[in-house]
């Protein structure tokens, strides 16, 4: 069984927020479309399952999760930290509630992308290349190992956040363990 998880904790950047006020990434309008309906769409026949983690304005997804009759469910996210909280946090509760589950995608409620996805049961990793911007999170590799993690902060001068690296780290470690047990 496959579940997709979408990590939506947050609202849009504050810079976002004079066009569109105090909005979760995931209900940002593209298009005719919110993210969390493009995201259904693009993954709809693919995973078993939907999740969404919510934090900050958790009321306002659930009423629109409900009002398009969309067969997400909802995960209450316990508190406010960091990116590789949420994404632990969510999938402990996936496992949990359906133990079945032996695969799970993870798209952040911010970000579509134009390529199909995966449906092999193998590990991959969308990024973009080029971007210069202190709104993402970076990394550097080298021989295609992912050498260092840089959290949301200016390329060329930024400081470098050594415990998002090992935050990414023990997500990927317990993803492994919790879908392997």
């Amino acid at each position: 069984m496959k579940a997709l998880l979408i990590p939506s904790a947050l609202l849009v950047p504050p810079d976002m927020r004079n066009k569109f006020g105090e909005l979760p990434t995931a209900l940002f309008p593209l298009g005719n479309k919110t993210m969390i309906e493009r995201l259904y769409d693009k993954y709809k026949d693919i995973v078993d399952i939907i999740y969404i983690v919510v934090k900050r304005k958790q009321l306002l997804i659930n009423d629109y999760i409900n009002s398009k009759k969309l067969p997400i469910r909802i995960i209450e996210l316990d508190e406010l930290r960091d990116l590789g909280y949420t994404i632990q946090y969510g999938i402990e509760f996936i496992i949990r509630q359906e133990p079945s589950v032996d695969y799970v995608y993870v798209n952040f409620a911010d970000s579509l992308l134009d390529e199909p996805i995966p449906v092999d049961n193998n590990d991959f990793i969308y990024y973009v290349t080029g971007m210069s911007t202190d709104e993402w999170t970076y990394f550097r590799e080298k021989q295609g190992k992912i050498e260092i993690i840089l959290d949301k902060c200016l390329v060329g001068g930024g400081t470098l956040r050594l415990e998002m690296y090992l935050i990414f780290l023990l997500v990927f470690l317990v993803l492994q363990i919790l879908i392997i047990s």
